[in-house]
């Protein structure tokens, strides 16, 4: 009953992944054929923009998710699938700094291959079981969403910093805070 439930609000989470997968569809044919010409101002510019449009799309879901992610759950199923909305808002921010991890893993590709990836994944799949076995017993749902998050987390920030040994990019911090300003703007008419 509350694996059913967890994979429902799972299930609505997930949407984030439309974004972050067209956003990456996109992004790394350009990417490449700047790499390839060696335009690094270009590919600077390219990231820090492509970043900020990452999250103007994701910050006002997160938001949406959580003021009416419970709400819109119980709509597309019954009272029997509805998980708390802390969990359910979590979900979504693992998904959404999956995302991220995706994007910005991009520039470590393209300069050293995907030799580090199977490494980056085995430590991260670690610390997820571990954060695991370490919440879900006493924390359930919670517990999960929260190793998802805290695992995820730790993936984007290795791969953040390793893209910016490759190439000193900006992370569009004072974008993303106005961002996160209007949306939750937005959170507070709905």
């Amino acid at each position: 009953e509350l694996l059913a439930s967890y994979a429902a609000g799972f299930s609505l989470a997930v949407v984030v992944t439309f974004i972050h997968s067209t956003i990456s569809f996109m992004l790394f044919p350009e990417l490449s054929r700047k790499w390839t010409n060696k335009n690094k101002t270009s590919n600077i510019n390219l990231m820090k923009k492509v970043v900020t449009a990452y999250f103007a799309l994701t910050i006002p879901y997160l938001v949406f998710i959580a003021v009416a992610g419970v709400d819109v759950l119980s709509i597309l199923t019954t009272k029997d699938y509805i998980i708390a909305p802390e969990v359910l808002f979590l979900l979504t921010c693992n998904i959404a700094i999956f995302g991220l991890y995706q994007i910005v893993y991009y520039i470590v590709l393209l300069e050293r291959g995907s030799l580090n990836a199977p490494i980056v994944m085995v430590i991260v799949t670690g610390i997820n079981i571990l954060f695991n076995t370490l919440l879900v017993p006493k924390y359930g749902m919670m517990g999960a969403a929260s190793a998802g998050f805290l695992s995820n987390a730790f993936l984007a920030i290795i791969t953040y910093n390793m893209s910016q040994k490759i190439l000193k990019w900006e992370f569009p911090l004072t974008e993303c805070i106005r961002i996160l300003l209007r949306s939750l703007v937005m959170g507070l008419v709905i």
